[in-house]
């Protein structure tokens, strides 16, 4: 076809000179009109044969997004059959929403017609398109309790936290709060093998310090924070981790973090510093929990909040799971046990036969006659049944130096 228009216009701009040089001579109207006429005829058909010129038509049809178009703004939920077009230079038929797709950088047009009406009967998908790069909408921090969310489904790629990605019905608001989706773009298809997802900082709890309100003075502002609650539960809110830290049911304050999507298990026992001059009575109960040192490290096994928060180095215990990212180090507080603390708790002289145990086991220090020391998990009551054994402290470690077993 273009081969043709060439030698169209090739002859017709020979006709066009050939009638400019019979004519240079001529001075009257009547050639002068001719030659007027020819120029703007040839002019005419040079537009209609020129290659190009019908997608020129073509793109007169589009609907552009314009500079207006792409401010930030409120869209409906509106959404009809229509034909997108890219900035790459293709086009494909979707539901669409003018106002909320050419907000995307990519898009350069959006038509409530399909592309086989845009394009003048041309179908899209022949030859084979292009896939604009895909780009996930991220979920928003969405609370169900205060979100009202439109009621439709609509074609969408949804992808999950850990990278894969599926084709299926979605309502990008509803089905963002899911706590394992990361991202719904609705009307486009999902890319091969799915998305990288950025690793996320490990949520680390931090613990809240002994203040006294009566004489701590706190900055006065408010931050995004996630506070957790003696009772294991944490909330998203607006906080300041000094002030929220008065407030005795609070564990932690994470300024400028989000709480983990798994709400973390567990009570959380806070340490108070304690008093050397007030001896505290503890029961002999012992759980399934959690102790987590200053240091920032934690190790599960059976835990007694009284006891174990007794010990200069601890600053939380949990009944339940540890916290998956720890703690934050606390480097006010000490991380070590001092040597001088450590009083052996010499085995009594048992009959097995006439003592009863309670069936736990938990941190401990035990020493044998020979002089030596490991840090292990024990029963003080069940290890001192063996006669090797000299002492058993649970809930603390073994001192650098080894005892020498007198």
């Amino acid at each position: 076809m273009k081969i043709a228009q060439i030698l169209i216009l090739s002859t017709l701009l020979v006709v066009a000179l050939s009638v400019q040089s019979n004519t240079a001579s001529t001075k009257s109207s009547g050639s002068s009109n001719v030659l007027s006429f020819s120029l703007s005829g040839i002019l005419k058909l040079f537009t209609i044969f020129a290659p190009g010129h019908q997608s020129d038509c073509k793109l007169t049809t589009l609907d552009r997004c314009t500079p207006e178009d792409r401010k930030q703004t409120i869209c409906t939920r509106e959404i009809y059959e229509g034909c997108i077009c890219f900035n790459n230079g293709t086009c494909r038929d979707a539901y669409v929403n003018k106002c909320s797709d050419c907000i995307r950088p990519e898009v350069y047009s959006v038509n409530k017609q399909k592309c086989s009406v845009v394009l003048g009967g041309k179908n899209p998908t022949q030859p084979p398109l292009q896939t604009p790069a895909f780009k996930p909408y991220v979920c928003p921090d969405l609370d169900p309790a205060v979100t009202l969310c439109a009621a439709y489904l609509r074609s969408a790629c949804v992808c999950f936290k850990d990278g894969t990605c599926v084709n299926t019905q979605a309502n990008k608001c509803s089905t963002c709060f899911a706590d394992d989706v990361y991202s719904v773009n609705e009307g486009e298809k999902c890319p091969v093998g799915g998305i990288k997802v950025p690793a996320q900082p490990a949520f680390k709890i931090d613990i809240c310090e002994n203040n006294d309100p009566a004489v701590t003075l706190c900055a006065a502002y408010i931050t995004d924070a996630c506070v957790c609650y003696k009772n294991g539960t944490c909330v998203n809110t607006q906080a300041n981790k000094c002030s929220t830290c008065f407030n005795k049911d609070v564990v932690s304050v994470n300024e400028g973090q989000k709480c983990p999507a798994k709400k973390l298990n567990g009570d959380y026992f806070r340490c108070q510093a304690p008093d050397p001059a007030v001896h505290i009575a503890c029961t002999r109960e012992a759980y399934q929990g959690c102790i987590c040192y200053n240091d920032g490290t934690c190790t599960s096994g059976y835990v007694n909040a009284c006891s174990d928060c007794q010990r200069e180095n601890v600053q939380l215990v949990v009944r339940g799971a540890c916290p998956a990212g720890g703690v934050v180090p606390n480097p006010n507080l000490s991380s070590e046990q001092p040597e001088d603390e450590y009083e052996p708790y010499v085995c009594p002289d048992l009959d097995p036969t006439r003592v009863l145990c309670p069936a736990y086991i938990t941190n401990a220090c035990v020493c044998y006659k020979n002089g030596t020391c490991v840090n292990t998990r024990a029963n003080k009551c069940t290890t001192c049944l063996n006669n090797d054994v000299i002492t058993a402290n649970e809930g603390q470690k073994c001192p650098a130096k080894k005892l020498d077993g007198k």
